[in-house]
């Protein structure tokens, strides 16, 4: 069976998108949407197949069985509902959508069309963090008593991204959702304080987070890194309980060769596809089961529900970052 993919939005996750398509089996790229010229024309080059400024002319066109939506991150709303409602699969990329009411649209659509989606919480499908939600489901740590998350990106990120979402929705979202997931406690209140930069832009946020069963977290995200910094990302994530602890090291932890500008990574379990060999590690493998699922037809391994809930917390964390003040999850 050949599975007909289409891509919304070209952009550099796109063309990962398609790079990870195309050394797949049975899968067949008919089209990519992106209203850039420029960048339909550098995905071309990965994989050739038509490209339409408007993803409807796709859908109409194309028809695919599956639909990814890679578009920014404050645009995912239109092309995952009219995919949903054209009867496609659909894929998001994370976060589900930048405001509550996109993300409900996209779930009501999904409920109409009956069509399995999935939202792309990458560090799910990321060894490290499976592992570590392993050992604490399997009581390593003991009682979940605090869960410490760090991630900071390149600061020229903040001029690139910035302008249209914040770095709660471009960062924080992550850590969010691993948080939830690698303890299975859920989020019930936030507070958060952040810090701009000279020109009045929001680069640092620090957030607070409370658990079900009385934990507690801290999720700190910035665009401040210097571009020079191995892979432009900095993280981190620890887990302490009542009886141990669990700790996911820093992702640049895969860095091999630095030569002049380059950077070399060998490690499949990270992020980053190594350039000159077929993709591999997370990005592979979420698109791979998401795949498995279209073609089982069973249940997608990240239910829109889970991308639903992150942007629930982070929404909140928003409302907290304006108030000043601890506010509920479920309030608003």
């Amino acid at each position: 069976m050949t599975v007909r993919a289409a891509i919304v939005g070209c952009g550099v996750m796109g063309r990962r998108y398609a790079a990870v398509l195309a050394a797949t089996a049975g899968v067949e790229l008919v089209g990519y949407a992106d209203p850039r010229a420029g960048a339909l024309d550098a995905v071309c080059h990965i994989v050739p197949a038509p490209g339409f400024a408007d993803h409807r002319a796709l859908l109409a066109a194309g028809r695919p069985d599956v639909v990814f939506v890679c578009t920014p991150d404050h645009l995912h709303v239109a092309p995952a509902v009219d995919a949903l409602a054209a009867g496609a699969a659909v894929f998001v990329e994370k976060p589900l959508a930048t405001t509550l009411d996109d993300a409900e649209a996209i779930c009501r659509a999904a409920e109409r069309s009956g069509a399995l989606a999935m939202v792309g919480h990458l560090l799910r499908s990321d060894t490290r963090y499976a592992a570590a939600r392993r050992a604490v489901a399997d009581g390593g740590v003991g009682q979940v008593l605090y869960v410490r998350a760090h991630r900071a990106a390149a600061a020229s990120d903040r001029a690139r991204f910035g302008p249209r979402v914040s770095p709660l929705w471009h960062l924080a979202v992550h850590d969010v959702d691993l948080v939830r997931w690698v303890t299975g406690l859920d989020v019930t209140a936030v507070a958060a304080s952040g810090v701009v930069d000279p020109a009045g832009a929001l680069a640092v946020v620090a957030a607070h987070l409370a658990l079900g069963g009385g934990a507690r977290a801290s999720v700190d995200v910035s665009w401040t890194l210097p571009a020079a910094f191995a892979g432009r990302v900095w993280t981190g994530l620890t887990v302490l309980g009542t009886a141990g602890c669990v700790d996911v090291p820093s992702t640049h932890g895969a860095v091999t060769v630095h030569a002049g500008d380059t950077v070399g990574y060998v490690d499949p379990t990270r992020f980053f596809e190594p350039r000159g060999r077929p993709p591999q590690g997370a990005l592979r493998d979420e698109i791979v089961a998401f795949l498995g699922a279209v073609e089982r037809g069973t249940a997608p391994p990240i239910p829109l529900s889970e991308g639903l809930r992150a942007v629930r917390v982070v929404a909140a964390l928003e409302r907290a970052l304006a108030q000043h003040a601890w506010v509920s999850v479920d309030e608003g």
